[in-house]
């Protein structure tokens, strides 16, 4: 569960139905225009990745993502999430001899 879900889980608990909505939907808001000022606008370039530098493994109790610390070409820091399906997916294309 991402952050924002986390916070929208908590807001019936901390006001009534109708406030919650109405402060949800300031949350949304406010989110998204956040992050549209922190990433700018879309990009039609693909996001080229030229380092990686850490893989963090999820612990047993946590959601079972592979997180892919690495750098794009620009400098920026990226972060690959890869599902368990996503892994498998990705294994099966780098084991020798196997076709995607």
């Amino acid at each position: 569960m991402n952050a924002r879900a986390r916070i929208h889980a908590m807001l019936p608990i901390l006001d009534s139905p109708a406030e919650a909505d109405a402060r949800e939907k300031e949350l949304d808001r406010l989110l998204n225009s956040v992050t549209n000022e922190l990433t700018g606008p879309p990009s039609t370039q693909p996001l080229i990745v030229s380092r990686f530098d850490v893989a963090i493994e999820p612990a047993p109790d946590e959601e079972q993502v592979l997180t892919i610390g690495a750098i794009a070409e620009d400098g920026s820091p990226v972060a690959l999430l890869l599902d368990e399906e996503t892994r498998v997916k990705v294994a099966r294309w780098l084991s020798p001899g196997e076709k995607p």
